[in-house]
């Protein structure tokens, strides 16, 4: 067991060294795909090991956790990242607004192309991805989780989040923003410890 702890370990190491390739790489999706594989490695070497006593952030306790990360920073750099920056920089301050411009967006596209350029999503799947926009500011919400919520149901609503706002199955346009919200929100919450902290020092904490 201590053997495969420090093959996990070595794993954790090359998998950083390649994130922060990624930052000076013309192709980081590349960088952060090694970087996962080395991290799913270190996984089933030994799943216990902690990454924030390895070099990283101290609130990447789990390799969950760094999984989390490095996936919402794979997304950043991702082909879908430029169209979601536009989309993003015309979007209004307000959610309805929001909904109203890109409403009348597809509308105007749909009469100048015709029938045939009508989007591959739904109404409801538009307005689901909007809200998790809306609620940026508060991780809660994004995740939709109380605020007494365990470390594992906060886990729970992410995978499924993740899944569901993933920018390969997610069409909306603004998925991607969406995606990287609630990756954010994950990382925020993931790995408070409740019995350490009050819920009113938890608050400023996350507002940190």
């Amino acid at each position: 067991m201590e053997a495969n702890k420090d093959s996990a370990i070595q794993c954790l190491h090359m998998a950083k060294e390649s994130i922060t390739d990624a930052s000076n790489s013309s192709h980081p999706e590349a960088c952060y795909d090694k970087a996962i594989r080395l991290i799913n490695k270190a996984k089933k070497l030994y799943e216990d090991v902690n990454p924030s006593h390895h070099g990283f952030d101290k609130n990447l306790k789990s390799i969950d956790d760094l999984l989390g990360y490095v996936l919402t920073k794979k997304h950043q750099h991702g082909p879908h990242h430029q169209s979601s920056a536009a989309s993003s920089s015309s979007s209004s301050t307000t959610p309805s607004s929001s909904r109203s411009n890109n409403q009348e967006s597809s509308s105007s596209s749909g009469n100048e192309s015709g029938n045939d350029s009508s989007p591959t999503y739904t109404k409801e799947q538009k307005d689901e991805v909007l809200k998790i926009i809306s609620y940026k500011d508060d991780y809660y919400k994004v995740l939709g989780v109380d605020k007494k919520a365990t470390k594992d149901e906060i886990k729970k609503a992410y995978r499924k989040l993740a899944l569901k706002f993933h920018p390969d199955r997610n069409t909306v346009p603004e998925a991607t923003e969406a995606f990287k919200i609630i990756g954010g929100a994950y990382i925020k919450l993931g790995w408070t410890n409740k019995k350490e902290c009050s819920e009113d020092s938890m608050e400023e904490e996350v507002a940190d």
